[in-house]
């Protein structure tokens, strides 16, 4: 199980939107990638891979559901603080995201300026576990990006507002890195006018995820 899981980690890391494959060869590669015990061997590489482009190996193997029960893992105890940015990110947007190919956008036509973005395909995730938990163990994970990650979502996924999220958002006024510190600046501000003119209350697209198994215990970052 462990070379096919290699195997398929390979050919995920190669598989070029720009490139036809066959849809023999594209179905071959999914039953051989998402095969039950592969796909938990995949996870088990997330978890240990500290190097290399693994994020995007983790949103590629998104593309399909079988790693969807192991994100809260990933999320809290990968080593990677890219994949656990990136499963932080899918859960709390409820929305498992991959890029499908680049596009040209446009700087400046005069001069011929532009660059290429990427164009992302998605689908929504249903997968239950302590919201509350989680937000809280990765308001304290040692990598800036995690931290970053926590309060974007919190700015652009979590609703309804809760009372404990200002409370968190107020713990982390002091965290060590600007751009951390400039984000929930920008979180408190909004949140309190969001309040203040009762706006209607956006309906988080994963909010029934949120309700059942309790998170993993905090991990070593």
């Amino acid at each position: 199980n462990e070379a096919v899981a290699e195997a398929s980690i390979y050919l995920c890391s190669k598989k070029s939107p720009h490139l036809r494959w066959s849809r023999q060869g594209r179905n071959l590669i999914k039953e051989m990638m998402f095969r039950h015990d592969v796909a938990a061997q995949i996870k088990d590489t997330l978890l240990r891979t500290a190097n290399g482009p693994v994020a995007k190996l983790l949103s590629a193997s998104l593309k399909e559901p079988y790693l969807d029960a192991h994100l809260v893992e990933l999320a809290v105890s990968a080593k990677s603080s890219a994949v656990r940015v990136r499963a932080l990110e899918t859960l709390l947007s409820g929305q498992a995201r991959w890029v499908t190919g680049f596009e040209k956008q446009w700087i400046d036509r005069t001069m011929g300026r532009f660059r290429m973005v990427p164009i992302f395909e998605s689908r929504s995730i249903s997968v239950s576990f302590d919201a509350k938990t989680l937000i809280e163990v990765s308001s304290e994970d040692k990598a800036a990006k995690v931290r970053a990650c926590l309060v974007s979502a919190l700015i652009n996924h979590v609703r309804p507002l809760q009372s404990w999220h200002r409370d968190l958002a107020l713990s982390m006024q002091n965290d060590k890195n600007p751009g951390v510190r400039s984000k929930v600046d920008f979180y408190s501000k909004n949140s309190h006018a969001e309040r203040s003119c009762r706006l209607p209350i956006r309906k988080h697209i994963g909010a029934p995820a949120f309700k059942g198994r309790s998170i993993l215990s905090k991990a070593n970052h």
